[in-house]
């Protein structure tokens, strides 16, 4: 009896052994420390593909206080780090890693499993070197006609190749090991795949070097972006970890145009149209993508309050085929969060921007005059305005330490987003001024700011009280610290 009850136990303290093993091998840890106060906002996978824009967690960082932050991680993942600094760094990780994030003197310093490796992945800026390399091998291989296999053998030898040789020699001097080469290797492969499909997407629409492809090198255009796809290096079930978001997208859109009224139709199963939206194309992917493509698209219609598709038909869908997923409850917290801003007794103050038609008469109005006037210049078709509007309390945090100065948003929209405008204005809670530009006003702005140009936003201006223009282009909200530094530059 006694032997029995001893291999129970026994028994029980293997698996016990195991299952925590196993749950902690789940885990990578990144320890941060720094010699200045910063923030800096974490970009954790969702559902294990790299995540790019939702912010999971925000740390404040103090001077000599460590702070442990756990990740869950199967098989690998990447991190996303942005520092108030305007500094953005990602982390390729494994379960069971451990790695120092060091901020100091405005940069950041990696120690601990694969930090050589780390610094790589971040200095050798692989999407530009993507970018920059294959347009010159165009420009080698497309004449009067398009060299594909040129093409394809200086891809890898002047883009790829490279990668790896660097790669090679820093496992041969013992800085990374195998398996984070062998992944790092895929990533460098996986981004010189993207950026070849997205040349030849170009070429397609545009031409290149006022060459315009013929309906034969179409044809054949399109069997090379087939080719990328279905190699399964480059469409596998790590495709969506890698950080170079979801170009998956446009591939599953071009063979959805190809498909012909009944296959469309078949493919929607009998759901209600609005269900997809604009999206049906990501019924053709494969579960693993196509609950990454549809939760990432959704978080977006949800932080960028756009219309992609019916939310509750939505939402009901990822419920019903993926309950498991870890889009969900995002998506959930985010509805909840937009139904109490409608209930939010909120009252925006807005500037009737009609009868203001220059910078002059804009810093004489009774809430700005005789202040210094921080300028946000958005509209609301503007992604990447709606996304800097996730640092406001930084931004709000910062300008409350000049008392001489005030905060206006002027959006450059058409009266006729003058409804979607204000519904914005409490959803992003932007609680200073407001005003719509008058043409008259967007004027002077593009004559004064852009010599004349198109108004590229969002951009951020700092007037004095005589509607001088002290800075044209200040650093973004995302960048705090290099608008702090801007800003002292300037105000007392």
């Amino acid at each position: 009896m006694n032997l029995m009850k001893n291999t129970i136990k026994l028994l029980a303290f293997f698996l016990c052994s195991f299952f925590i093993t196993n749950v902690s091998a789940q885990k990578a840890t990144i320890t941060f420390r720094t010699d200045k106060d910063v923030s800096v906002r974490i970009y954790k996978p969702i559902d294990g593909a790299s995540n790019l824009f939702f912010i999971s967690d925000k740390l404040d960082l103090k001077p000599n206080i460590s702070i442990n932050y756990e990740v869950d991680i199967s098989d690998f993942g990447i991190v996303g780090c942005n520092f108030s600094n305007g500094m953005r760094y990602n982390m390729l990780l494994q379960p069971g890693d451990h790695l120092d994030v060091n901020f100091t003197n405005k940069n950041v310093f990696f120690n601990g499993d694969n930090a050589e490796g780390q610094t790589y992945l971040n200095n050798k800026k692989i999407v530009n070197i993507c970018f920059n390399q294959l347009g010159l091998i165009f420009k080698k291989n497309i004449t009067n006609r398009i060299d594909f296999e040129g093409i394809k053998k200086d891809t890898k030898r002047e883009l790829i190749q490279p990668f790896y040789d660097d790669l090679d020699s820093l496992e041969k001097e013992m800085k990374i090991t195998h398996k984070f080469k062998t992944l790092l290797a895929k990533d460098i492969q996986y981004a010189s795949s993207l950026f070849l499909y997205t040349s030849y997407g170009k070429l397609l629409r545009k031409g290149f070097n006022n060459f315009k492809p013929s309906t034969f090198d179409s044809t054949r255009i399109y069997e090379e972006m087939d080719a990328l796809y279905n190699d399964t290096s480059m469409l596998n079930v790590n495709t969506m970890k890698f950080y170079y978001g979801y170009p998956p997208d446009n591939y599953f859109l071009l063979k959805y145009k190809k498909l012909d009224d009944s296959a469309k139709e078949k493919l929607l199963r009998n759901y209600d149209k609005d269900t997809f939206g604009n999206y049906p194309s990501y019924l053709l992917a494969p579960d693993y993508m196509q609950k990454i493509l549809f939760g990432s698209t959704f978080v977006d219609q949800l932080q960028n309050m756009s219309n992609y598709f019916n939310q509750d038909l939505m939402l009901k869908y990822l419920t019903d085929k993926f309950p498991e997923s870890e889009y969900i409850p995002i998506i959930k917290r985010l509805k909840d969060e937009q139904k109490k801003e409608k209930e939010t007794n909120l009252k925006p103050v807005i500037i009737d921007g009609n009868t203001i038609n220059s910078l002059k008469e804009l810093v004489q109005t009774n809430e700005l005059k005789g202040k210094y006037v921080f300028v946000d210049l958005w509209a609301t078709f503007c992604i990447p305005c709606k996304y800097e509007f996730q640092f406001n309390d930084d931004l709000h945090k910062l300008l409350s330490k000049y008392s001489n100065l005030v905060q206006i948003y002027i959006s450059t929209d058409d009266i006729e987003k003058d409804s979607i405008w204000k519904e914005m204005i409490v959803h992003y809670k932007l609680n200073s001024y407001n005003m719509r530009a008058s043409e008259s006003l967007q004027k002077e702005i593009r004559d004064k700011v852009y010599n004349g140009n198109l108004l590229s936003i969002p951009r951020y201006l700092l007037l004095d009280a005589n509607a001088t223009i002290l800075n044209d282009n200040l650093p973004r909200p995302s960048k705090i610290g290099l608008l702090e530094e801007a800003l002292n530059k300037v105000i007392k």
